[in-house]
């Protein structure tokens, strides 16, 4: 209680009612240093990742809006406010070969072109891998070298295996948005 006393202003009767429930309580006070230092350690990534645009109001909102909650659930959460919260500006465009070329400020303004165009990559290839299971990329791409479409359409075709494709796959090749990127005539 005298130590209580000397490093803090507390009247003698807090001092006694604190060491009390230390005392009656012992994991308490760790509970709260555990979560304070949490705390403090996503507010530390939270304004490394974010910069400028990090606001200490709206990271306290966050965190006291959720009430009481485990430690790894809070981290959860401010991991997803700092992704909805960064801002990315980068331009992605094809060269004539489909060659992805970003042009970006920052780092991870880059970093989410390259993302963002690889996502693009990603999409053709699996409008592609659509276009074989159904034994339509000659179709879409032409005859290709040695013939090599039309012999893959031929196969499926004489495999009869066209016919099992999902519904999915029609409506994913329709849309214009995957039609323009991946070339589909």
């Amino acid at each position: 209680v005298q130590y209580m006393r000397d490093i803090s202003a507390v009247p003698e009767a807090s001092a006694r009612s604190e060491i009390r429930r230390c005392i009656v309580w012992p994991g308490q006070a760790t509970a709260y240093k555990i979560g304070m230092l949490k705390i403090l350690e996503l507010r530390r990534y939270a304004q490394t990742m974010l910069g400028d645009q990090f606001s200490i109001r709206d990271f306290h909102d966050l965190v006291l809006a959720g009430g009481s909650l485990p430690l790894e659930i809070l981290e959860n959460r401010v991991q997803q406010w700092v992704s909805s919260q960064q801002q990315f500006d980068a331009t992605v465009r094809r060269g004539p070969y489909g060659v992805a070329h970003i042009k970006a400020d920052d780092y991870a303004s880059l970093g989410y072109g390259e993302g963002y165009a690889a996502a693009e990559d990603h999409v053709c290839n699996i409008a592609h891998a659509l276009l074989q299971a159904r034994g339509e990329t000659s179709r879409y791409f032409g005859a290709g070298a040695n013939n090599a479409n039309v012999a893959n359409d031929a196969t499926v075709r004489a495999l009869d295996i066209s016919g099992q494709e999902a519904e999915m796959d029609i409506i994913f090749l329709k849309q214009p948005q995957v039609a323009e990127l991946c070339m589909l005539q």
